[in-house]
């Protein structure tokens, strides 16, 4: 279909009236962002951050101190937005508000970014309904609220779609540079660079001169050595010229080569190994639950298997192999869990690593207004793609949408990866209610219909793929119950905790971490007798569970069980060999030294699962 069969009319009137709308998405993206922070300040977890995001501050604040090397071994973790937090640290000191506002300010210009997406391929008015949509949508401004990359590399990547649908030498240029800055912060886009120099050898239209050479090998050749692929070699020189000093750095500090991070072979191999039928995250045994450990564990791990030293690139080599021998010594299950990742992909199941969306939107007004999720615009966007497939920038964005898509399929699935398709899934959308709106105004039945069908197939697929195939809900992810808990009886509001894990244990009975944190917080309120029998429920829902036994004996030896309290010290021994507080309290029962119980060491808190194996 040629481009100007999906562009309105456009007059003077329109145009004043659509740029006012615009102007009026982009005040209600900022105010809906900026709402959030301000529910989420309320809240402890706001300054207390865990995880990733902990992680990322601890790094932003070592490089604003002088570190600008950021370490002193290759980067293992994506490093753009360590070094952005670090300048904005530098500048304007410490601020987790300052960052998060910045954060707000990326996701409004991503609106905007968007808009001027959906404007080239559909008209302004597409534009703007592209932009209400990515304003509405739930999950980014749930990650614009994170301290973590997602709204930094979704911006960056808005602005390179943007510049390469210009198809102009200086615009591949700056594309390049923008994809290779959203590469740092999202480390899997890498696969964007080979298929988008093809893009712009393929789908750059030749000039006058050219359009008509004789044969086919006559016309590649006006086409790789003519303005298509000047324009390639443009997006290619801006990507290679961002990248470069990243190389360098990692050259300088390892001795080695490596473009972006060491960890590719790390996390292909947590996305396919036999602990994962899900295709989301199932921890590692061998694996800290802390980033902090993650490259320094999966090493250990590999050094131990191979018996000899390994560099980071042999270690990342290490797990590409192990995942790939598990791939084609298991291939029904490794082709079942592919099966799951794409159930995922497609599902509107918001799947956290962290903080989850879910939790917090019962504390946010503001992210409960951003109503739109992935199911919604996943319906129209087919509609959209159905309509207008003969598009060549509707097929610039289906191409990165299925490259991408199956980039987290060889991986893993988590909400802040798929997010980055977002954007472009939104234009689209707003293609298919364009066309949807256009028909059903003409009275054009014989093709609303169908068109119809197909979207509600799709949408009852992507609400209810991932519970009827995953068995995963929306309600499972209780941990973060126990997690702010912990943050309230760090404060010594003792009620608000404990209100926060009756109501996780409520929903998730059966869950380690509630039960684990309800015993540790009725031993620090003085209450052993209510502090026993969960932590015995714990040790039954999951005996591994981090200091699932330690607590055990820490009730049992308040209640005067000795022998009860000795054999859970030793269990937690034998699964976590370095529990300094578990030797301790053993020791002291060995040598018949036990005091009173509010001698006891204090129970630690339970470390969040980190889902990077974290």
């Amino acid at each position: 279909m040629a481009d100007t069969a999906i562009r309105p009319p456009c007059t003077a009137t329109i145009h004043f009236a659509d740029r006012h709308a615009l102007g009026l998405v982009l005040v209600l993206a900022a105010l809906v962002r900026l709402g959030h922070l301000l529910a989420q300040s309320r809240l402890p977890l706001f300054d207390a951050l865990i995880i990733d995001s902990k992680l990322y501050d601890q790094w932003a604040q070592r490089i604003a101190a002088g570190d600008w090397m950021g370490g002193d071994g290759p980067f293992f973790m994506d490093p753009l937005y360590p070094y952005v937090l670090a300048l904005l640290y530098r500048c304007f000191g410490h601020s987790l508000m300052l960052a998060r506002l910045l954060q707000a300010a990326l996701g409004v210009a991503t609106c905007a970014l968007v808009a001027g997406i959906g404007q080239r391929v559909g008209g302004r008015r597409t534009g703007i309904a592209a932009a209400l949509l990515l304003a509405l949508y739930q999950p980014l401004v749930f990650e614009g609220g994170e301290i973590e990359k997602t709204a930094l590399g979704v911006f960056l990547l808005s602005a390179s779609l943007l510049l390469a649908m210009k198809e102009a030498v200086a615009s591949g240029f700056c594309a390049g540079a923008c994809l290779a800055l959203a590469t740092l912060a999202r480390g899997n886009l890498l696969l964007m660079v080979p298929l988008g120099a093809l893009y712009f050898v393929c789908a750059t239209p030749l000039d006058a001169a050219g359009a008509s050479p004789v044969g086919r090998l006559a016309r590649w050749r006006r086409r790789v050595l003519g303005r298509p692929g000047g324009i390639a070699a443009a997006f290619l020189a801006g990507f290679l010229l961002v990248l470069s000093p990243v190389l360098w750095r990692n050259h300088h500090v390892s001795g080695q080569w490596i473009l972006t991070t060491s960890q590719a072979g790390a996390n292909f191999y947590l996305g396919n190994n036999p602990a994962n039928s899900t295709g989301a995250f199932s921890p590692l045994p061998f694996v800290r639950p802390s980033p902090t450990y993650e490259e320094g564990d999966f090493r250990t791990e590999a050094e131990a298997i191979t018996g000899r030293h390994l560099t980071p690139n042999e270690a990342s080599a290490f797990w590409f192999h192990q995942a790939l021998d598990h791939i084609r010594q298991n291939p029904r299950f490794a082709a079942l869990v592919c099966l799951r990742k794409a159930t995922l992909f497609f599902s509107n199941l918001e799947v956290p690593d962290g903080w989850s969306m879910y939790f917090l939107r019962q504390y946010s007004p503001f992210l409960r207004v951003a109503v739109l999720t992935f199911g919604w615009l996943l319906p129209l966007a087919l509609v959209g793609v159905a309509a207008f497939r003969g598009h060549r920038h509707v097929r610039l964005i289906c191409g990165f949408v299925l490259a991408y898509g199956f980039s987290l399929v060889l991986f893993y699935v988590h909400s802040r990866y798929r997010v980055y398709v977002v954007p472009p899934v939104a234009v689209l959308a707003a293609l298919g209610f364009g066309w949807l709106l256009a028909r059903v105004r003409g009275g054009d039945k014989r093709r609303v219909l169908p068109a119809t069908m197909v979207a509600g197939c799709a949408c009852v697929f992507s609400f209810a793929g991932a519970p009827a195939l995953l068995g995963i809900r929306a309600g499972d992810y209780v941990m973060n119950y126990q997690h702010l808990a912990s943050l309230y009886e760090d404060r010594g509001d003792f009620p608000s905790a404990e209100k926060l894990l009756l109501e996780g244990n409520r929903r998730q009975p059966e869950a380690a971490s509630i039960l684990c944190g309800l015993a540790s917080l009725y031993l620090r309120m003085d209450s052993p007798a209510r502090a026993l029998p969960y932590s015995e429920q714990c040790v039954r829902a999951n005996e591994y569970f981090l200091d699932a036994w330690f607590v055990a004996g820490q009730a049992n030896e308040a209640v005067g069980r000795i022998e009860e309290a000795k054999r859970c010290y030793r269990r937690q021994l034998e699964i976590v060999p370095g529990h300094q507080f578990a030797a301790i309290c053993l020791q002291n029962l060995m040598t018949a030294r036990r005091g009173p119980a509010r001698a006891l060491p204090a129970a630690p808190p339970s470390a969040p699962q980190d889902p990077h194996g974290p």
